[in-house]
């Protein structure tokens, strides 16, 4: 219910959304994405784009006998590829919520765990992990909680099975919702930033160095600076894994240390791991405090903690955090 109004259907749903976002907004299913037919129009001309995806409900509801987890874990792949077709089309910002939690128990609980329904009273609501109704008893193995008890109004009670225990009820008995486990009740909420292919920024370089930091000068001669590769651009998470590569060995010994600079200040620094052949690549992990919110652009800096010289920096290092 919004501002008053039901929404029963996905097509209730779809005309709420065209009466915010007129032609703006556009709503499919994930089969839909995924059509060459549908998907190239769409994706020119929304600006808002809602996607449904009710296959694993469908499968574990309908109770079919090929339902696995298996199969589920295939329907979250396909998720994932429409990630690649909206980051094709343009979409930067993707929220997937799901409208339940659920159980998928593997082997389906046997009559050790089955329970009778509660009995007497007005019967409203009937499933494997949920009695909604006014009245009846409390049967063995189940807890009673009223509507009052849950934030509701009325004069109703729901019945619960404890533990992994389920009513006797239709449908199958391994994918199960409607429950007090948490796995029931979180309902899971992922807002994802999706970032255009780039090319990885280059490294600035110190005087003196060579002109490319991955590649020796011809013919011998001394060791331009390392590379510094920091991955997503514009950095987006606090754990920030960066790293550094020579062409050869390096004039000096190290130990190496690597900062994150904003204003010239060191926010935070992390030691240099080396590893790989001959000892050429090095990896450090910076954890970026939280102090740090918003977006703007910082400098990751290598520094020979031997000499106390940076031996190369890469500048206008992009961070986006969520606030």
């Amino acid at each position: 219910v919004l501002g008053g109004r039901p929404l029963y259907t996905r097509e209730d749903r779809k005309r709420h959304l065209r009466a915010l976002w007129g032609e703006q907004v556009a709503a499919l299913t994930v089969a839909d994405a995924r059509s060459r037919r549908r998907w190239p129009e769409t994706a020119k001309t929304a600006r808002l784009l809602v996607l449904w995806h009710g296959d694993i409900d469908n499968a574990g509801e309908t109770g079919q006998a090929d339902t696995d987890f298996q199969a589920i874990d295939g329907d979250l792949g396909d998720i994932v590829a429409v990630m690649g077709r909206l980051r094709s089309a343009g979409f930067t910002r993707v929220v997937i919520a799901a409208d339940h939690g659920f159980l998928f128990l593997e082997p389906p609980p046997g009559s050790e765990r089955t329970l009778r329904a509660p009995e007497g009273g007005a019967k409203w609501k009937l499933d494997r992990r949920c009695w909604a109704g006014q009245g009846g008893d409390e049967p063995p193995g189940a807890r009673r909680i009223s509507f009052a008890e849950l934030g509701l109004s009325g004069e109703g009670a729901c019945v619960f099975p404890k533990g992994l225990g389920v009513f006797e009820a239709p449908l199958q008995k391994a994918y199960v919702h409607g429950g007090l486990s948490l796995q029931e009740l979180v309902i899971p909420v992922i807002t994802l930033r999706l970032e255009p292919e780039r090319k990885p920024a280059a490294t600035t370089l110190l005087p003196g160095a060579n002109e490319d930091p991955l590649r020796a000068p011809a013919g011998g001669g001394s060791v331009g600076a390392p590379g510094l590769d920091w991955g997503a651009r514009p950095v987006t998470s606090r754990i920030v894994k960066v790293r550094v590569r020579w062409t050869a060995a390096p004039g000096s010994g190290g130990p190496w240390r690597l900062d994150w600079l904003r204003d010239g200040t060191a926010l935070q620094s992390a030691g240099v791991r080396l590893s790989g052949p001959g000892g050429l690549e090095g990896e450090a992990v910076l954890e970026l405090p939280y102090s740090l919110e918003g977006n703007g652009r910082a400098t990751l800096r290598l520094v020979d903690e031997a000499t106390g010289l940076a031996v190369a920096q890469a500048q206008d290092v992009e961070y986006d955090f969520l606030v």
